[in-house]
């Protein structure tokens, strides 16, 4: 199971229900961006392909940094100056 990157605790808690009443592992990996004008890069030139979802803007993506906390018990796969793709995170799971 894969939770956004906005994630709380309690979705956090839940994923990790559902894995042990699954009888299976869970990992949660905090992936993160601590420059915010890569972020902004990262935004503006992604395509989510969510179906009746809007993409977000710049501005609500800001709002949400500001406001977000990290959930408890994470393991930091990747630093801050990572520059390893989202397409690589499984392997490295």
């Amino acid at each position: 199971m894969i939770l956004d990157g906005v994630a709380r605790a309690p979705e956090v808690q839940r994923s990790r229900d559902v894995a042990g009443e699954a009888k299976c592992r869970s990992f949660v990996a905090l992936c993160s961006i601590a420059d915010a004008g890569v972020h902004r890069e990262r935004v503006i030139g992604r395509t989510r392909n969510i179906p009746n979802w809007p993409e977000l803007t710049c501005e609500e993506v800001e709002r949400s940094r500001c406001a977000w906390e990290p959930p408890f018990a994470c393991r930091s796969l990747f630093g801050p100056q990572s520059s390893i793709s989202p397409q690589k995170i499984g392997k490295r799971l």
